[in-house]
């Protein structure tokens, strides 16, 4: 059994987390990464909720939502960490991983 999440109340290490009704409030576009000598797309976009905003990053295929014309959109099965580097180090992320998707709802 899943149960749904608010922004504000998301913390680094939380996994299944499920966020409804969230709106897309800025995409980055799509980067390309290389990861382990693979190259892999990447797409950071900062959604929210009627509690708070948080930075959102889509592998792959999963990023094609963040970009589409889609307002809002349900953020399920994915995990939180902390940016690693760069511009917002240290701040809270919701990741899509393996297992996370991303439903249009509008």
């Amino acid at each position: 059994m899943t149960q749904d999440s608010k922004i504000k109340d998301l913390v680094e290490g939380q996994k299944n987390v499920y966020v409804k009704n969230c709106e897309i409030v800025e995409t980055k576009g799509v980067e390309n990464w290389r990861i382990q000598g693979k190259p892999i797309e990447v797409c950071n976009a900062t959604i929210r909720d009627d509690t708070g905003e948080i930075k959102i990053t889509a592998w792959e295929g999963a990023y094609h939502k963040l970009l589409a014309e889609a307002k809002k959109i349900n953020v399920e099965n994915c995990f939180c960490k902390k940016i690693s580097s760069g511009q917002f180090e240290g701040e809270l992320q919701i990741t899509l991983g393996k297992f996370g998707r991303i439903v249009e709802t509008i």
